[in-house]
């Protein structure tokens, strides 16, 4: 028998604290319910089957042996194997339920009176326990032995039915939704029968199957089926009945789906895409007459968005107040700033299922009686473990620098073998220009010139970009000399916009005329500003999905005289338009090995603050707020540099 803890996310203020829960169930549909009220306070014991444990501990992707499914819907929870077919399992099952205040169970129908526990005898021990018994068919009727998962649920609830294209085989919906409407329905009807607990101070037990939480889902097709005799068939992303609502192919191939039902939304979308006959005709100014040409509805609302990319169909919509949105996956919910602003993401701390590691030996000492008796002997090494673990990152992360420094030899090397080709292309490229000028037909010379042009500044491109990695990468020693500040932000610009294209990102700059050389390290003060512009695009990456990339602000570097101090400082600031930085990070974002970011080393920022102290000079970021001044909308980190060289002053 082992007890566990899985990683905890529910809220400071707790509406449940308090209750104890009993979970018996196994998959998925029970221990949503659970998961659900272990989120608001609930104390919940899992029960699982020892040895294997819950079959959702390996399903779907792997990390670390364990599923990362199980990890989200076995949080908050503490996990206790017992083996349910054994007395023992059963009389230590009785005295919990004696205990709680809620039990959930989904195994099939009699499973619990096989084992001795059937909610009515543990209800007559404990009057106020509250059952949840979910299963396919539900505890009565014909059906109610048969094997029932949620696809199954899903086909006799009628909506296995209606999810497909017009006379295309129905597809089922890509997630267990009929295992998570019955443990909805499961968790509405235990708090409605705690409501009826207080009231009366007795327990209830709760039936859902399925199906029929499937088919309470189901809008309006029964009562249809009972006055016309109508049987609502599969419509694909259109609506019946309501128009128009549907998903619009757009010029990048991308779909968008746009409601436009409402009477006063119609208006202001046909307004919109250049119909206004279609606006101001009496025939369409409610939804039973859109219904009727719906086809001609959608055709000319196809007709405008494929001619656009959806961010411009989107964009146009929503200046238009009528609602649409983009088809979301994954990735794009992951980076979208709404969700992260109504915090329906948050990151959580995986584990493997247990907070200890122990080490076990085993001896055999005689007894009183003369028999021998076994001996176990656990020793907590849970933080000789730690210990290990955090030797064993070290060590990768020593290998990586080795092989990052290696990289940066052959980098430089190669550069230099690349450099001379290229100059060579270049230079060839001019030179056929050259003789080729004044003796091609004209028709041929418009052509065959400015290519030749064009591959010239192409080679002579990527020379430079070749050049300012043999820079950036060559090993030297720090090394002083008065150095002109454009041209170290236009390298560090250059060194890193090749990233910032690869992201759909892009990166200005602004710097002041005339600015005064200033006494730097430039490789060094290079590796800082590229070091902060990479962090800027991280920034604005996590705040924007890819799609809509091309309407995020550029990252910005500047570069001016400060002249509110005394002495005046040259001035760089880099500025993005990401999610800010918290509070907690900017107090240890400098220190050593601290990171945010799961691949990061934490020692960036850190070498950053490293090289600036060198030159007796100052970092420091600031957030940026929207104009509501609500919430972050970017941050901008701050360098000032002296005009003059502390050591020249006292060399002077």
């Amino acid at each position: 028998m082992k007890s566990q803890e899985t990683p905890s996310t529910h809220p400071q203020t707790s509406a449940l604290q308090g209750m104890k829960v009993l979970e018996l169930g196994q998959l998925i549909a029970g221990p949503f319910a659970a998961k659900t009220l272990a989120d608001f306070g609930a104390e919940v014991i899992k029960i699982e089957p020892p040895g294997s444990g819950d079959p959702l501990r390996k399903w779907r992707m792997l990390k670390d042996g364990t599923s990362v499914w199980w990890q989200v819907q076995s949080r908050n929870k503490r996990s206790l194997a017992l083996d349910l077919r054994t007395p023992e399992g059963q009389a230590l099952v009785n005295k919990l339920a004696n205990e709680a205040d809620i039990l959930i169970e989904n195994f099939r129908p009699g499973a619990l009176e096989g084992w001795g526990l059937s909610p009515e005898r543990l209800i007559e021990q404990n009057p106020r326990l509250i059952v949840l018994r979910i299963s396919g068919y539900g505890q009565t009727g014909p059906y109610r032995n048969r094997p029932g998962f949620g696809v199954i649920g899903e086909a006799m609830g009628g909506l296995r039915h209606l999810t497909a294209e017009p006379g295309r085989v129905p597809v089922r919906v890509g997630v267990s939704i009929g295992d998570t409407l019955s443990a909805l329905h499961g968790v509405i009807g235990i708090l409605l029968a705690l409501q009826h607990r207080h009231v009366t101070g007795k327990g209830q037990i709760i039936d859902v199957a399925l199906y029929e939480a499937v088919f309470n889902c189901m809008e309006s097709l029964l009562p249809e089926y009972s006055a016309f005799d109508a049987i609502r068939g599969p419509a694909g992303s259109a609506l019946p009945g309501i128009a128009p609502t549907n998903a619009y192919k757009c010029k990048d191939g991308a779909y968008a789906l746009i409601a436009g039902n409402g009477d006063s939304i119609f208006k202001r979308l046909m307004t919109l895409i250049d119909r206004d006959d279609l606006a101001n005709d009496p025939s369409l100014a409610d939804n039973t007459g859109r219904v009727a040409r719906v086809t001609e509805i959608d055709q000319a609302i196809e007709a405008w968005t494929v001619h656009r990319n959806v961010d411009e169909v989107l964009e146009k919509l929503d200046s238009a107040s009528v609602p649409a949105g983009r088809i979301y996956n994954i990735a794009d919910i992951a980076a979208d700033p709404h969700y992260a602003a109504r915090e329906m993401l948050q990151k959580i701390q995986m584990t493997d299922g247990t907070n200890k590691w122990y080490e076990v030996r085993r001896r055999f000492i005689p007894w009183v009686d003369g028999h021998l008796a076994q001996l176990l002997i656990a020793t907590d090494i849970t933080m000789r473990k730690e210990a290990d673990d955090l030797a064993r990152q070290q060590e990768e992360r020593m290998q990586f620098t080795s092989r990052l420094t290696t990289m940066g030899e052959m980098a430089s090397s190669l550069a230099h073998e690349l450099n001379q080709p290229l100059s060579a292309i270049s230079n060839y490229c001019m030179g056929v220009a050259k003789r080729l000028e004044g003796s091609l037909d004209p028709s041929m010379s418009k052509d065959i010139l400015p290519a030749l042009e064009k591959a010239s500044d192409q080679a002579h491109r990527a020379g430079t970009i070749i050049q300012r990695i043999r820079g950036f990468v060559k090993r030297s020693e720090p090394q002083r000399k008065y150095s002109n500040i454009s041209e170290i932000i236009n390298d560090a610009v250059g060194l890193v916009e090749i990233e910032a294209n690869r992201h759909r990102l892009s990166i200005t700059s602004n710097i002041a005329h005339n600015l005064p050389e200033i006494n730097v390290d430039p490789v060094l003060i290079l590796q800082v500003l590229v070091n902060l512009l990479k962090n800027a695009l991280d920034s604005v990456r996590e705040a924007y999905p890819l799609s809509s990339r091309w309407s995020a602000p550029p990252v910005n570097i500047s570069a001016d005289l400060d002249t509110s101090t005394f002495p005046a400082m040259m001035r760089i600031q880099v500025t993005d338009s990401g999610g800010g930085i918290a509070e907690s990070v900017m107090e240890r974002m400098f220190e050593p090995f601290f990171s945010t970011k799961t691949d990061g080393m934490g020692m960036g920022l850190n070498i950053c603050r490293s090289i600036i102290e060198s030159h007796h000079v100052r970092l420091w970021p600031s957030n940026t707020m929207d104009s509501e001044r609500t919430k972050l909308a970017g941050c901008t980190f701050t360098i000032l540099l002296p005009l003059e060289s502390p050591d020249s002053k006292e060399n002077g």
